[in-house]
């Protein structure tokens, strides 16, 4: 779901609003498939870090990897929700070592 009154603040035109609807179900897709099977844990990081990166530059945002929730609020991520929205926009996260996506991977 879009927040359409920050779109038109943005000033994004419809294409770019569609393109962000894709890059989200993307997103939703990829961590859906994730509950099946991932091949290479660092790999899927990346791609999950690479959509909210493309995430921000649609919306005309910085890019600001310490701005990003994705990561910590899918599916098989098993750390702190609240104590990660907490350090938004701080270049730290929390990770908890019963998490299969970050345990050994930061």
């Amino acid at each position: 779901m879009i927040n359409i009154k920050l779109a038109r603040k943005q000033k994004l035109s419809d294409e770019t609003i569609a393109e962000i609807e894709l890059t989200q179900q993307e997103l939703v897709d990829l961590t859906s498939t994730a509950l099946v099977d991932i091949p290479s844990i660092p790999a899927y990081n990346k791609q999950v870090e690479e959509l909210e990166f493309k995430l921000q530059r649609l919306w005309r945002f910085e890019l600001d990897s310490t701005k990003h929730t994705y990561k910590f609020t899918q599916p098989l991520c098993k750390c702190g929700t609240i104590d990660n929205y907490e350090l938004f926009g701080i270049d730290k996260f929390t990770v908890s070592e019963l998490c299969p996506l970050h345990w050994n991977q930061v």
